[in-house]
């Protein structure tokens, strides 16, 4: 399946998911969190994926979540009451915990990517 910032390949048990906007430095934005989710699920389901290679086209592998809503979220959290402020180091199950609403309240966000890939059942390499 081809998505607009996200190269899939296959070959040989090995899942290739290259991030692919380079104006943004592959910048995890809500297009390329749910492609990746998309593709996750996949990896997930299939027997014959054996191993998740995720790497990120030049110039960099990624430069993390995509800015650009940024304010607009800050603003709307200024409206409502200010959470409590996460640990700073949280463990896997305490972030877990702690974003579990993120994915139903905001799907693009991101925030849930890196538990998702600690949590695969499979091999993953980042390079």
């Amino acid at each position: 399946m081809s998505h607009q910032n996200l190269i899939v390949e296959r070959n040989r048990g090995v899942l290739t998911l290259t991030l692919n906007d380079p104006p943004t430095r592959n910048a995890l934005g809500p297009e390329m969190v749910q492609a990746l989710e998309t593709e996750l699920d996949r990896f997930e389901q299939d027997p014959h994926d054996r191993v998740l290679l995720l790497t990120g086209r030049d110039p960099s592998f990624c430069s993390g979540a995509n800015v650009k809503r940024f304010n607009q979220a800050i603003e709307a959290r200024h409206q409502d009451a200010a959470p409590a402020p996460a640990p700073v180091n949280p463990p896997w199950d305490e972030m877990e915990a702690a974003l579990g609403k993120a994915r139903d309240e905001d799907p693009g966000s991101g925030a849930l990517m890196p538990l998702r890939l600690h949590k695969l059942q499979k091999p993953s390499i980042a390079a």
